[in-house]
């Protein structure tokens, strides 16, 4: 069974539609990738409940949980 933890994470930004893309093209079965809800109930996907590893954050705030979707910090590229 081929599977693509994080959609691929080694190869693309991971959790990215790139990344899912390319495990497509590279013929991988399984997707697995990890879901969290905002503060006001949107999915979004992301692999760390913690954003300080793939983000830009205020020290006061850490957690997707703490932020409505639409003030989501911006991703680390």
């Amino acid at each position: 069974m081929k599977c693509s933890h994080r959609g691929g994470g080694g190869e693309k930004h991971e959790n990215s539609l790139s990344a899912f893309k390319n495990s497509i093209a590279h013929e991988i079965k399984y997707l697995e990738l990890d879901v969290h809800l905002t503060k006001d109930n949107v999915v979004v996907v992301a692999h760390d409940y913690d954003l300080s590893r793939c983000h830009v954050i205020d020290s006061n705030k850490r957690f997707i949980g703490q932020y409505n979707f639409d003030e989501l910090p911006h991703y680390k590229s």
